[in-house]
């Protein structure tokens, strides 16, 4: 991923002209001075934020393409343009899998924004709507996007109460949330203290991943 200062370091090891004129010129000149590399000119570009589709598609052909892809998806996807993020994910090559789950968290971050209390419609309707978007591949995408979203509840909310849950998938959820925080204290972490009344159901099953970790993490979503 190319940036102002992996520009400055290649620039210093190498005696390429493209490069070292592209680090003082304007955006056009410094674009016309990477010639055909596309690492030079993604990095101009991101320099000069300019990175969008129509620059992204005047790249040549590869992995520094694909990644501008990326970035343009991204921030479709912050900007709540699901359905467009998750269709320039199909332009990103080896990094779409990743493309679609950065799309699943910046969906969950929105509905967090929505909701301060306990999510009603709107969070569902956002949620429903990105699982469409970015889920196709998955065996039960609602479900996943539903349990990103409770992750991120409890992340906020402290220690984990399922007595505040309103449906079955916020108890399911929790106890996903409940494996990862165990997972994140350690084998030999602090676990009383993950749910309000102690130890809690995922808990346990979190402690067995830490001190194993040949065992799969099961909260992972897992696109085909």
């Amino acid at each position: 991923m190319a940036s102002l200062a992996g520009l400055i370091l290649l620039a210093c090891s190498t005696p390429e002209p493209g490069w070292r004129v592209a680090l003082e010129a304007g955006l056009d000149e410094g674009l016309a001075a990477c010639a055909t590399d596309a690492e030079c000119a993604l990095g101009v570009l991101r320099d000069h934020q300019a990175v969008s589709v129509e620059s992204c598609a005047a790249l040549a052909s590869g992995p520094f393409r694909d990644e501008c892809h990326f970035l343009v998806a991204e921030r479709l996807a912050e900007a709540g343009d699901d359905v467009g993020a998750a269709a320039l994910c199909d332009e990103t090559g080896t990094f779409r899998k990743s493309c679609l789950q950065h799309g699943f968290d910046r969906a969950s971050e929105r509905a967090m924004v929505l909701s301060p209390a306990l999510p009603g419609a709107d969070v569902e309707a956002l949620l429903v709507s990105a699982a469409s978007a970015y889920g196709g591949e998955l065996a039960d995408a609602e479900r996943e996007l539903w349990t990103a979203f409770w992750w991120a509840w409890w992340e906020r909310e402290g220690p984990i109460d399922v007595s505040r849950c309103p449906d079955a998938r916020c108890v399911e959820a929790s106890r996903v949330a409940a494996m990862r925080r165990a997972f994140r204290a350690g084998c030999e972490g602090e676990h009383d203290a993950i749910c309000i009344e102690g130890p809690c159901p995922g808990a346990d099953e979190g402690r067995a991943i830490a001190c194993d970790p040949s065992l799969p993490r099961p909260w992972t979503p897992r696109f085909r």
